[in-house]
């Protein structure tokens, strides 16, 4: 991801946070140490303002998962932090909160959410919409092209072939890992945009009660921008592909 923002004609500055050390298992203590690192970098971040011309509304925060709620421990120490992406960010022992990633935690929030449920069996992230604009491709769970644990065939896949790569299938990985996916490819794809409908749910998109000619139009990803009018807890419905290229072309009112 980093080279591909390297490479934008916008011309940005990239910072990688390597916490590898600290997001072992067990689950519980990577969960504990994302305080600390989202602390350390606040502490960083606030160096860079303090010691430069630049200021903290040219800071962007992006982070999946655990490094969703990285990024919101983050902005809270970071005055007039501009923006976060949150990348499908986790569920379990995040239900409360004022212990994750939140619209307040910079002046825009954007969240992807695609594998919301909160618990291993029903998901990994949270399902909620915790940013300002929230996206759900596929109505943020069960993205096309992964392997369904509720689906026989996912299950019996992954015990008959005593494949690793199947039973992160099985277990949300590939849906988890898909926010990676399609903000990616929304920084690489400059001929086709993932337009999302607000709507109050998918069930309502999928049946065409969501026109985008009548209802608030955004494009999810690395381009998104605030939405007049919107102040938190917008959601935004749209379909991909199985496979990359993930972003369709959506019906557009003329």
């Amino acid at each position: 991801m980093k080279d591909a923002v390297i490479k934008d004609p916008a011309d940005y500055n990239v910072i990688v946070v390597d916490w590898t050390s600290l997001n072992s298992l067990p689950y519980s203590k990577a969960v504990a140490n994302t305080r600390v690192v989202g602390a350390k970098l606040a502490k960083l971040i606030n160096f860079i303002i303090n010691n430069t011309g630049t200021t903290a509304a040219s800071f962007h925060i992006v982070g999946h998962s655990l490094g969703a709620h990285i990024a919101g421990y983050a902005g809270e120490r970071i005055d007039g932090l501009s923006r976060i992406t949150g990348l499908d960010p986790a569920g379990p022992y995040f239900r409360d909160p004022l212990v994750r990633l939140n619209a307040t935690d910079a002046l825009f929030v954007d969240v992807i959410h695609t594998d919301g449920g909160g618990y291993l069996l029903t998901g990994l992230s949270i399902n909620e919409p915790i940013g300002h604009l929230n996206f759900y491709p596929n109505g943020g769970r069960l993205q096309p092209g992964c392997v369904n644990i509720l689906s026989g065939q996912g299950f019996l896949e992954a015990i008959f072939n005593f494949s690793f790569s199947h039973f992160q299938d099985v277990f949300g990985a590939c849906d988890h890992g898909r926010a990676n996916d399609y903000y990616l490819e929304s920084i690489n794809n400059y001929e086709c945009k993932f337009l999302a409908v607000q709507c109050s749910n998918y069930n309502d998109f999928e049946a065409g009660l969501c026109s985008p000619c009548n209802h608030t139009v955004s494009v999810m990803g690395f381009r998104n921008k605030p939405l007049p009018g919107i102040e938190r807890s917008a959601r935004f419905f749209l379909k991909t592909n199985e496979q990359s290229p993930f972003c369709r072309e959506q019906s557009i009112c003329i």
